[in-house]
């Protein structure tokens, strides 16, 4: 019965660690297109602030979505080789920790507070790149001496929810327990991304909308993010 068990939590583990490397198939996605104007040769001009030389990066591409409301500007590093993305919109919350799902990748890429995300020397065709964004549905915030996750953003399909926090303490930092109550059957969260103090995320892949995460030993402040 306990080797049962243990094959059964491995299984569990090699599923969870799978879902967590293959990309989301988001339902909440905004989709973006080829902006229709000149690079500029200013690009920290553009969002991308303290960049130390203009000759360092080279503007490849510009998408935006089709209300405008969104811009994606696509940079190279002329010395590594690597490419960059910076995401802008009015509104910090559209642009922090939002997925940017590159159509034949094999993986997501997350914004960070300044909506900015390296891609790498990834091999894109960058005159037919196809790319789409997933926001957060609903950003909660909560902090390490109450259990009540406080809603700071919600969308309207995700309004009457309600955020579920538990803490469980460990002998080294503690476990956090995070629940979505009280939503539609037809509504998947599809990943949920924690913020510690502004500085390490953490991401999880939601069962039902249930997630686990191992926080560290001393933090003060946590954001949640949900995406649909």
């Amino acid at each position: 019965m306990k080797m049962e068990f243990k094959k059964l939590k491995e299984k569990e583990i090699l599923d969870f660690c799978t879902q967590l490397c293959q990309p989301a198939n988001f339902e909440n996605k905004i989709i973006l297109f080829f902006r229709k104007s000149l690079p500029s040769p200013f690009p920290h001009l553009l969002g991308f602030e303290g960049l130390t030389s203009l000759e360092i990066y080279g503007e490849k591409v510009t998408l935006a979505s089709a209300d405008s409301s969104y811009l994606l500007r696509i940079l190279k590093n002329n010395i590594s080789g690597e490419l960059q993305a910076h995401l802008l919109h009015v509104q910090k919350e559209k642009y922090q920790y939002v997925f940017i799902c590159l159509d034949g990748q094999d993986k997501n890429y997350l914004t960070d507070a300044h909506g900015r995300v390296n891609l790498g020397k990834v091999d894109l065709d960058l005159s037919r790149i196809k790319v789409s964004l997933c926001p957060p549905s609903a950003i909660f915030d909560l902090t390490k001496t109450t259990s009540q996750a406080l809603p700071r953003f919600v969308s309207d399909k995700l309004n009457g929810s309600k955020l579920e926090a538990e803490f469980f303490p460990k002998e080294s930092g503690q476990t956090l327990k995070i629940q979505l109550t009280n939503r539609e059957k037809d509504i998947d969260i599809k990943r949920i991304t924690l913020i510690v103090d502004e500085s390490e995320i953490l991401i999880a892949v939601p069962q039902k909308g249930l997630a686990i995460l191992e926080l560290p030993e001393n933090f003060e402040n946590l954001q949640i993010n949900l995406y649909e």
